[in-house]
């Protein structure tokens, strides 16, 4: 890893631990007050790159202050096979909350393989600036798409002030 990179991690660490404990915790709300979908919730994560998101989940999990009522799975896209292989590596490594998983797929933000209102939450982090290039509104015309407004999503880009829209 570089030094750049080492850097850029160390200072994003607690954005990420705070953003991605309101995501769980906005998840939890809404399981609990509505009859949670017979479904595990589904977390897509646009972008996935080699998932150095993983940990921040189960971080975020363990200290919740109110459980998830359902098991989950993170959804992982990225149109990039070589990043898919690292991120496999840490799916094999991380350590989830009980009944959690990651489902890995080669795709593009601007044409998401999902179904309408399918997805619980999206998470995007330091890609829009790359997916800007290619036509950033139609990835957000397919996250709205693909998810479910009930929920939660958020976006941290290395460019970008801080953005979380949550219930």
């Amino acid at each position: 890893m570089s030094y750049m990179s080492e850097t850029y991690d160390s200072l994003v660490k607690p954005i990420k631990q705070d953003i991605f404990a309101d995501l769980v915790n906005a998840l939890a709300a809404q399981s609990t007050a509505v009859n949670a979908p017979n479904r595990p919730l589904v977390i897509l994560e646009v972008g996935v790159g080699a998932a150095p998101n993983l940990p921040y989940y189960a971080e975020a999990v363990a200290k919740a202050p109110v459980q998830l009522q359902q098991p989950a799975v993170v959804v992982g896209v990225d149109p990039n096979p070589e990043m898919l292989k690292g991120a496999r590596e840490a799916a094999a490594a991380a350590q989830l909350p009980p009944g959690w998983a990651v489902e890995l797929f080669e795709g593009s933000a601007e044409a998401l393989p999902f179904e309408d209102g399918s997805v619980d939450a999206v998470v995007v982090t330091t890609v829009g600036y790359i997916i800007a290039s290619l036509g950033r509104a139609g990835q957000s015309r397919e996250e709205e798409r693909a998810g479910n407004t009930g929920q939660g999503s958020l976006c941290l880009e290395r460019s970008l002030p801080y953005q979380a829209k949550l219930p």
